[in-house]
C-alpha cells in the first residue's frame, strides 16, 4: 500500500474523531447547563485518538522498514 493512501485513511480517521473531541470540550466548557456524560465522553476520545496514532506510527514504521531492505 503506497505511503500517500496510508496517510490518507487515517487522516480520514483521525480527523472526524479530532473535531468530535474538539466540539465535546468546547461543548462542554461553555454550556449554558452542567452536561456530565458528555464531560465523561472526552477520556474516550482521547484513548480513541491514542490507538488511531499508535496504529499509525506502527504502519509507517512497518512501511519504511519495507523500503529499508
Amino acid at each position: 500500500m503506497p505511503i500517500k493512501r496510508v496517510i490518507g485513511l487515517y487522516l480520514g480517521i483521525l480527523l472526524p474523531i479530532l473535531a468530535l473531541y474538539v466540539f465535546t470540550v468546547i461543548f462542554s466548557v461553555y454550556a449554558p447547563t452542567a452536561t456530565p456524560q458528555l464531560s465523561a465522553a472526552i477520556p474516550v476520545f482521547m484513548d480513541l485518538i491514542k490507538i488511531i496514532v499508535g496504529g499509525a506510527i506502527g504502519a509507517f514504521s512497518v512501511i519504511i522498514g519495507h523500503r529499508v531492505q
